[in-house]
């Protein structure tokens, strides 16, 4: 196999690996644990019956009177992929601060979100759409 092969089976084999691990980071925030406050068990639902807007909106009103809050930014970033806001979920998964399950979560749907969009770097891809 030539050189250029081997790298395209690389970089093949590295974004099945980063949509694999989006998967399971989907997987993993719809089995959270218990939701907490009232707007994140709402936004939460609304999620999972395919109300993503309704989730956004209700994420949103709840960190503008919480800035501070981190619970819930995993599930608002899973929102905005579910929308197609990529540069939005990228921005919102890079600020969670929760413990190290979520930051994983979080990491996983980053690189997701970079394999979906044909592997731009992060930088390059919160200046874009």
């Amino acid at each position: 196999m030539r050189a250029t092969g081997w790298k395209t089976a690389a970089f093949t084999l590295s974004s099945l690996a980063s949509l694999a691990a989006f998967g399971r980071a989907n997987q993993l925030g719809a089995q959270g644990g218990p939701a907490g406050p009232p707007e994140i068990a709402a936004a939460q639902a609304a999620l999972q019956a395919g109300q993503a807007d309704s989730a956004i909106r209700t994420l949103e009103a709840y960190f503008a009177r919480n800035p501070n809050a981190t619970q819930g930014r995993l599930l608002l970033g899973r929102a905005y992929v579910q929308k197609g806001k990529l540069d939005r979920a990228v921005a919102e998964l890079e600020r969670v601060t929760a413990p190290r399950p979520a930051r994983l979560q979080a990491t996983y749907l980053i690189a997701g979100i970079h394999a979906r969009r044909g592997g731009r770097t992060m930088r390059s891809s919160c200046s874009g759409s």
